[in-house]
């Protein structure tokens, strides 16, 4: 009876040598696991490892196309918008059929944060609003998304962050 499945090659096999020389140094360098990440595949050897290389927006950082003023002011950016989505999406605790586990009254600090975060946001997406509408997307889709700048659309990225950094120079 013949067995299912592939049939195995008819070669001479190998055992396993555990002392072999071929086997990697088991604690890989920092550089060589930042190289190995896909995202990080195109930066120089020497950043790799640097934090920044981890998005694309940290990357235009490194290589120098976006100065440190503007790249702190993308930052930011980025932080008020996640705080804000922390409140409008926080997850509420489901009501059981006893009552038990029903979501109590908010605290006095927690709509004082709240109220402020909204605050914060409204001024970030003011100073936003004075750009073209491909900039706006331009720098939300790479400063808090962390996807790549689309072809041509450097430019609006740049004009969204230096909108950021002037509202925020008038306040």
């Amino acid at each position: 009876m013949s067995r299912a499945g592939r049939k195995r090659a008819k070669v001479q096999r190998q055992a396993n040598k555990a002392g072999s020389e071929a086997r990697r140094d088991p604690t890989p360098s920092p550089n060589e696991v930042a190289r190995s990440q896909p995202h990080r595949m195109r930066m120089y050897e020497d950043i790799c490892h640097d934090a920044r290389a981890a998005t694309s927006f940290g990357q235009l950082n490194l290589i120098g196309a976006i100065p440190g003023d503007l790249y702190a002011v993308g930052i930011r950016f980025a932080g008020i918008v996640r705080r804000w989505r922390e409140v409008i999406d926080a997850p509420r605790p489901a009501p059981s059929i006893a009552g038990a586990g029903l979501p109590g009254a908010r605290t006095a600090a927690e709509i004082e944060d709240a109220t402020q975060r909204k605050a914060d946001y409204e001024k970030a997406m003011g100073g936003l609003a004075t750009v073209s509408k491909t900039a706006r997307a331009t720098t939300l889709w790479v400063v808090v998304e962390g996807g790549r700048v689309p072809a041509g659309g450097f430019s609006g990225l740049m004009q969204g962050l230096r909108a950021l950094k002037d509202s925020r120079e008038s306040q």
